[in-house]
């Protein structure tokens, strides 16, 4: 792998991490396609996997005194679930059509979301859960549950800050779970654990710069900016994948 590959690939992490570090949702989208087309994405989502579990963790420390404990342990008792069962899926299904239909059915919701009084509580009711379950079996499946993570967690009306924390904390969990499946069942070439490395660093920074963004934008912004990020990874689901 050449020096000019490696520095564009952590250019990429970079702006990733600090997308994810802003909005919380979008860094493993731009950062997937990227990688497949340099390892090959049987090699690719086991090591983005490896960066997002550093990227996660990083968000997650950075906020972590803002993290909601009740809709993490929510989200996490059922997405685990579906992490295990989308890892395990990985080699076997077509991830194309499943990614269309993931962004199909996330702008339907969106449309949902502007046009419907937000009701709170019972909102999170019909949607949380079977986003989070959807989450887990995508990321799982494709090494990144891309924008329905964060769109779980719209449903709640966490504060900036919280929405950040929490949802990075809940990803490092399912990344940790699968990585352990992928680690067991895939031959990884060790060759890319120095890029692993690299890329893991760079996001760190670009998580801390995304964090320092968050502290200067209003509730109101920040759930304009998400739903703006998240409208254009799901036509990305809908149309590149």
């Amino acid at each position: 792998m050449s020096l000019l590959v490696v520095i564009l690939v952590s250019l990429g992490a970079f702006f990733a991490a600090l997308l994810s570090g802003s909005i919380g949702s979008g860094g493993g989208l731009l950062l997937l396609p990227m990688l497949s087309a340099v390892l090959g994405v049987q090699v690719a989502v086991p090591v983005l996997t490896s960066v997002q579990i550093v990227s996660n963790a990083s968000r997650a420390y950075f906020s972590f005194r803002h993290i909601n404990w009740h809709a993490l342990l929510s989200f996490a008792s059922v997405a685990i679930p579906g992490t295990v069962m989308g890892a395990l899926a990985f080699v076997h299904l077509d991830k194309t059509l499943v990614m269309r239909l993931i962004g199909l059915m996330l702008l339907v919701y969106l449309v949902i979301n502007i046009f419907k009084k937000n009701d709170g509580q019972q909102q999170s009711k019909t949607t949380f859960l079977p986003f989070a379950g959807l989450a887990g079996f995508l990321s799982g499946m494709i090494g990144t549950a891309g924008p329905l993570g964060p769109a779980a967690f719209l449903s709640l009306n966490l504060t900036p800050l919280e929405f950040i924390a929490t949802d990075a904390t809940c990803s490092l969990i399912l990344h940790l779970v699968k990585l352990a499946i992928y680690n067991s069942c895939l031959n990884i070439p060790s060759s890319v654990c120095g890029l692993s490395v690299i890329l893991a660093i760079v996001t760190v920074v670009g998580s801390w710069c995304g964090k320092q963004f968050t502290r200067h934008v209003s509730v109101q912004m920040f759930r304009r900016l998400v739903m703006a990020a998240l409208t254009v990874s799901a036509t990305l689901l809908v149309v590149r994948a």
